[in-house]
C-alpha cells in the first residue's frame, strides 16, 4: 500500500463525512480535541535545570513536556532538544536551564477543534505531540499521534498522518538557533 505524501484536504473532508455537498454526520465522526486528548499534563518551568526535565521524563515515560511560566505556555521541550541543545554540544545538564533548549513558537491546537486540524497541523510540521489551549489560552490537555490513530481518525486517515510525520524526507532540523514557527493565533 502506498501513502500520499500529505493528508490531503479531501481524505480528511471525506473522513469528516463531506458527500462534495454537505457534511454528514460530522460531529460523530470528527472527535473534538477535548474528547481525545490527555487532559492531564505536566509541565515544566523554564527556570528548570535540562536535569531536571530529563529527570521528569523518565518518571513520568514521556518525550516531551510543555514549558510553563504558570499559566503561559512558552513552548515545548523534548527529549532531541536536550540531545541536541545541550548533550551534543557538551553542556552541562545541571547548569542548562529548560528555556536554553526548549524549542518555541509552538504549534498547538484549541480544545474545541476536530482531530483532523490537529492531524493536518502534525502532517505539516512533522511533530508527534501538540499542546491543547482552551479559549482563554491556557493549556489543558495535549494530544498525541497515538491519541487520533486509536480515537480520532479512520484507518487511512491515520496511517497518511504516520507516515507524513515519520517521512525522513521531510524532516525539519530544529537545531540551537531554529525553532518551529507558531500555527495557532496566540
Amino acid at each position: 500500500m502506498t501513502w500520499p505524501s500529505r493528508v490531503s484536504p479531501s481524505r480528511i473532508l471525506a473522513a469528516a463525512g463531506y458527500d462534495g455537498e454537505r457534511i454528514t454526520n460530522r460531529e460523530e465522526v470528527m472527535p473534538k480535541l477535548k474528547e481525545i486528548m490527555t487532559p492531564t499534563v505536566e509541565v515544566i518551568s523554564p527556570n528548570a535545570t535540562t536535569a531536571d526535565a530529563a529527570r521528569k521524563m523518565m518518571e513520568l515515560d514521556v518525550g516531551a513536556i510543555p514549558v510553563c511560566d504558570g499559566e503561559t505556555l512558552l513552548g515545548m521541550v523534548t527529549d532531541r532538544d536536550l540531545v541536541l541543545r545541550v548533550m551534543a554540544i557538551s553542556r552541562d545538564p545541571v547548569q542548562a536551564r529548560v528555556s536554553e533548549a526548549m524549542t518555541p513558537g509552538l504549534v498547538f491546537c484549541y480544545e474545541d477543534e476536530d482531530a483532523e486540524v490537529a492531524a493536518e497541523r502534525m502532517s505539516e510540521k512533522q511533530i508527534r505531540r501538540l499542546p491543547v489551549l482552551s479559549k482563554e489560552k491556557r493549556l489543558v490537555g495535549i494530544v498525541s499521534l497515538g491519541d487520533l490513530v486509536v480515537d480520532g481518525l479512520d484507518t487511512e486517515t491515520s496511517g497518511a498522518v504516520l507516515h507524513d510525520v515519520s517521512d525522513p524526507s521531510r524532516s525539519q532540523t530544529v537545531g540551537p538557533e531554529q525553532t518551529y514557527s507558531q500555527t495557532g493565533s496566540a
